[in-house]
């Protein structure tokens, strides 16, 4: 409390200011608010003018990235399948000839450990990074023959125990294109051709999708699920397995470009598709506009994987029969081209600040810099 007539701080005992004399007041005065200065907005929106302007002049130039081949490291046995945990920490390759799966440090490129020997088809992480789906396989043997299994098991990947298995009734056949849905809740795959969806806490199967598909995957933010089969790619519903929509390729005058991957942006804005002819498509989800269709490889190369780099939507890299190609989509030039034959697998870190691509028993990172 303080002196309404000279402002000298009193004790609670205080009932005279011993400085002018002035009477206690009955009621507290108090303690005084310094108000604060209105910012002075001139520079800062000057500023922001200017970075907006600066970034618009920019929209439409074509980027530099520089790439540096930074680490590699090599596999027992040829590369089947390959994942990226999407916290960036770890990779996990499966491998053909039950040459098991293997985890792998993403920042030292060493050997984490193995979780099991048998022949991997397809493998993909939770998105909490702590779990992994995998595809295996492995010979039974009997007196007088044997026979090959398939099954589909959830990993931890602390302990490398399998913890659940995937309902897979009485089917036989393996299971390609796995992943989680965003929420971690289910898991999606391809058995005998026709795509499944399963309860990743108990792993019985939900929903059994009405036509065949050779690749599927979830959007990133909504409950839907994108497939390709040919030249045909359909969105399903995730909880009814409906079609809501189809997208049908568009080849030359003389053949059909049929689809050879998908992939979303990060933020589920775009769906890029590559074909079988060196083509590459992106569409605006929303209402399905076909934005981009190049020409991007040769008309014998298959676009085998793509991938948009994070931080930058319009910059996508896919991999071909001969190379790793990466293109500004916005300025329609290609930014670069890395030699690597057979490369079946291709992806930008979660940070985008590196590139990963497979190439038979090899797993090869660069480093990704950008000038403007």
């Amino acid at each position: 409390m303080f002196c309404r007539e000279c402002g000298k701080e009193l004790s609670e005992s205080e009932n005279f200011c011993n400085k002018c004399g002035a009477r206690r007041p009955e009621k507290l005065i108090p303690d005084p608010i310094v108000e604060e200065q209105p910012k002075k907005e001139g520079f800062s929106k000057l500023f922001k003018l200017f970075k907006v302007r600066h970034e618009s002049e920019n929209e439409n130039a074509i980027i530099s990235l520089q790439f540096k081949l930074e680490k590699t490291c090599e596999c027992a046995e040829s590369i089947r399948t390959i994942a990226m945990s999407p916290n960036g920490k770890y990779f996990v390759t499966g491998h053909s000839k039950d040459g098991g799966l293997t985890i792998w440090d993403a920042s030292t490129f060493k050997e984490v450990k193995d979780l099991c020997s048998d022949r991997i088809i397809s493998v993909a992480f939770s998105p909490d990074s702590n779990y992994i789906v995998a595809s295996d396989s492995f010979i039974e043997k009997k007196l007088f023959s044997e026979t090959r299994s398939y099954y589909i098991n959830v990993y931890a990947i602390k302990s490398g125990e399998g913890i659940i298995g995937l309902d897979c009734g009485s089917h036989n056949g393996f299971c390609d294109s796995l992943s989680f849905s965003p929420n971690g809740k289910r898991i999606v795959g391809i058995r005998g051709g026709t795509p499944r969806l399963w309860n990743a806490k108990d792993g019985q199967q939900l929903l059994e999708f009405p036509k065949e598909a050779e690749k599927i995957i979830f959007h990133p933010k909504e409950n839907k699920l994108i497939s390709f089969y040919n030249d045909v790619i359909s969105i399903w519903d995730e909880d009814s397995a409906e079609e809501i929509e189809k997208i049908v390729s568009k080849g030359d005058s003389t053949s059909t470009a049929n689809f050879k991957s998908i992939v979303f942006s990060a933020n589920g804005q775009y769906l890029a598709a590559g074909t079988n002819c060196g083509k590459i498509f992106i569409w605006n989800f929303k209402n399905l506009e076909c934005i981009k269709g190049l020409q991007v490889a040769d008309g014998n190369e298959e676009l085998y994987s793509i991938s948009f780099n994070p931080r930058l939507n319009n910059v996508v890299a896919f991999s071909t029969n001969e190379s790793i190609k990466i293109w500004d989509m916005k300025g329609e030039k290609e930014i670069k081209k890395l030699s690597l034959e057979n490369s079946f697998w291709v992806s930008f870190t979660p940070d985008g600040k590196s590139l990963l691509a497979e190439s038979g028993k090899k797993v090869i990172e660069w480093s990704v810099t950008k000038e403007m």
